[in-house]
């Protein structure tokens, strides 16, 4: 019997694996490879279809751009704001 291995669907992933066999075959090497997958189709859809890639909502546009056009929405914009402010974000 000859064991087949087959490559992570995730983009970013190099990981080899021995899929289980049922009816559920496995696409990814982890879930967290899978997570990681869909979360970026889910934001590749929102951003083709206009709305904010991170929260879904509609775009609303900038007043002023300072460097470049944003990547979210302002609700987005204000949120990741207040978290770098308040310093509960360690980068």
């Amino acid at each position: 019997m000859q064991i087949i291995k087959v490559k992570c669907k995730a983009d970013d992933c190099t990981v080899e694996f021995v899929p289980s066999s049922g009816v559920n075959h496995h696409e990814f090497c982890s879930d967290r490879c899978r997570w990681r997958a869909n979360k970026r189709k889910r934001m590749l859809e929102r951003k083709e279809n206009g709305s904010c890639p991170q929260c879904g909502n509609d775009w609303v546009e900038p007043i002023e751009i300072h460097k470049k056009k944003p990547e979210h929405c302002k609700k987005c914009q204000e949120y990741y704001h207040a978290i770098y402010e308040s310093g509960l974000y360690e980068t």
